[in-house]
């Protein structure tokens, strides 16, 4: 049921709409990894600057609206991805405190 607090209410996704974008997450981050040769970051504020770099095309990929939302989408990706990797490094020790 859609949330209808809101000036516009919120669609609702179905779950295949939600497994496709694991799929197509998982694919990017393979992808990712295969570029950077299974190499994690190497800290804290690497993390930050590659978010802000892919925030950055985020916004400039929202504001060239000419280009429809394919850019959109995979800028969302790589923030997406930037933050699992971000996670992985510390998780696995690779980043400490």
């Amino acid at each position: 049921m859609p949330d209808t607090t809101l000036p516009t209410p919120r669609p609702e996704l179905s779950a295949a709409d939600v497994d496709a974008v694991f799929d197509s997450l998982q694919e990017a981050l393979y992808q990712k990894l295969g570029s950077m040769g299974q190499r994690g970051y190497v800290g804290k504020h690497e993390i930050l600057g590659v978010l802000e770099h892919e925030m950055f095309q985020l916004k400039k990929a929202i504001n060239e609206e000419h280009f429809g939302l394919n850019p959109v989408k995979n800028e969302l990706l790589d923030i997406a991805v930037a933050a699992i990797l971000g996670v992985a490094c510390i998780r696995g020790g690779v980043i400490k405190a």
